[in-house]
């Protein structure tokens, strides 16, 4: 009864983030209030934590409107320092050396290069504080985690359908790394899709109640609408090629694959022959070849990067700000976060980046890495177009931390 009346208090605090779409403006204290209300409850409830305040604040982030929870991360991390203090334990599932190592580095890089820490190594340090907030009851933190992704993507969904003045202006005028969604659909698509490709995933597993499947069935419409509203040809490839990756490889029958797929062939269908899809094709048909200019810019940074650098940029890049500006006199974006990395860390930056992002492969059980393959793969095939990874976007970072946290709790399983 009392875990009843905890989720019903929680999906009631998170229906008003999501619902307050007013253009005025919280007082600090009204936002402190509501941040108390939503970790308070947690300090006896740490399995909890992770999976609340990672969703509460990527509605947060992501809201068009003024929120009702501070944007500002220092919160958060002294939050969140609070429970790993609270939760922390000395036993063999605690935090990979790895990834303190791929943090320190991230915070040397910045100091040097620009004299402040960048949204990334700020998040990164989040994430690590969240993981260890886990650790201790990884298996029920792990379970609550798909609930963070599908909130999240529905919320945006809402907004996105059934609010139109978020199309036309954007209340919030905090400069947030998030907030270029509403400006940028790739970023926002991103977003969306992590909780579609969370729905597919829980959607093949077996035991599920069928309130559940509602929940998952609802989700996977809703964010496929929004999501060709949004019309990004990237990210929308991205779901494609790793709900494809995950159906193939599923362990259920051959016959509710065929059903599957059948099921999505007919809805497509569907989309096309009402014009839901006009948007997307337009933004393909109008493609000149470069994705948008992106091949023109990959060429040009990656020419700069040979260039205009010597052995030290090389090895350690040009920082976060010298990245920006690197090939272009007013700066411009690389548009793919692999070139980015190299640009703006060096080689030995990449090295630690490709350590930490196929950690979760080398940490599963053999007959789990399909699964976290598929979920990789869709984070992966964003990064080819967008920079989720060196602007600091906190649901594909929580999401990767979601993998991290699943690959864990099936190794421990097994």
């Amino acid at each position: 009864m009392k875990d009843k009346l905890i989720y019903l208090y929680y999906l009631v605090l998170i229906l008003l983030l999501v619902l307050y779409t007013k253009s005025a403006s919280p007082s600090i204290i009204v936002r402190l209030g509501y941040l108390a209300a939503l970790v308070a409850p947690l300090l006896n409830r740490i399995a909890m934590y992770p999976a609340v305040i990672l969703c509460a604040l990527c509605i947060t982030k992501h809201t068009f409107a003024y929120p009702l929870m501070p944007m500002e991360m220092y919160y958060y991390v002294i939050l969140s320092l609070l429970f790993a203090v609270l939760s922390i334990q000395k036993k063999r599932n605690a935090f990979k050396p790895l990834f303190i190592i791929l943090l320190a580095y991230l915070a040397f890089n910045d100091m040097f290069f620009q004299g402040y820490f960048s949204s990334l190594t700020t998040l990164l340090f989040l994430m690590i504080l969240l993981f260890i907030c886990s650790v201790k009851n990884i298996e029920s933190s792990s379970k609550l985690f798909p609930f963070a992704f599908i909130v999240l993507t529905l919320a945006i969904s809402y907004w996105t359908l059934f609010c139109p003045e978020a199309r036309i202006n954007s209340y919030n005028k905090l400069d947030d790394m998030e907030q270029m969604g509403w400006r940028d659909p790739n970023y926002m698509a991103c977003a969306l899709g992590t909780g579609l490709v969370v729905s597919v995933s829980e959607l093949l597993k077996v035991g599920k109640s069928n309130y559940y499947l509602m929940l998952l069935t609802t989700t996977i419409v809703l964010s496929v609408l929004s999501l060709l509203g949004l019309a990004s040809r990237g990210v929308s490839l991205a779901v494609l090629i790793s709900i494809g990756t995950m159906i193939y490889f599923s362990n259920v029958k051959k016959k509710f694959k065929v059903f599957t797929i059948v099921s999505l062939l007919i809805f497509v269908l569907f989309l096309y022959t009402n014009q839901y899809l006009e948007f997307l094709i337009a933004r393909f048909n109008n493609d000149d070849g470069t994705g948008g200019n992106r091949t023109i810019i990959w060429a040009t940074k990656i020419n700069a990067f040979l260039y205009e650098g010597n052995v030290f940029n090389w090895l350690f890049g040009f920082g976060k700000d010298g990245g920006f500006n690197l090939g272009y006199n007013e700066g411009n974006s690389t548009h793919n976060d692999f070139i980015s990395i190299l640009i703006n860390y060096g080689v030995v930056g990449a090295f630690l980046f490709t350590k930490a992002i196929t950690y979760p492969l080398r940490v599963c059980p053999l007959r789990k890495r399909p699964q976290i393959a598929a979920l990789l793969l869709y984070l992966l095939l964003c990064s080819m177009s967008i920079e989720p990874i060196c602007l600091g976007n906190i649901a594909y970072l929580g999401f990767f931390l979601y993998i991290v946290l699943t690959a864990r709790n099936s190794s421990l399983v097994n």
